[in-house]
């Protein structure tokens, strides 16, 4: 089972590649989400874990679904 830490850590990296996939900067993420860029720079350190409204955000803005942006492949059981 996966546990905080490990979540943390994956939705950070899955965010990392979507943003240069998109060619997105923390800022024009911010802006394209309606988040405040430090919520995107917690995201992006790894310093929190995202509620559901900031992920579901991020997935919108990326264009993507929340389901892409939390695959997290082998790290669940």
């Amino acid at each position: 089972m996966i546990n905080e830490k490990q979540w943390v850590e994956s939705f950070k990296e899955e965010l990392k590649y979507y943003m240069k996939e998109r060619r997105l900067t923390q800022r024009e993420l911010a802006d394209c989400s309606r988040l405040a860029e430090s919520t995107i720079s917690k995201c992006l350190h790894g310093d929190k874990m995202p509620n559901a409204r900031t992920i579901n955000n991020i997935a919108y803005a990326l264009n993507i679904d929340v389901g892409q942006l939390m695959d997290f492949g082998q790290l669940i059981e």
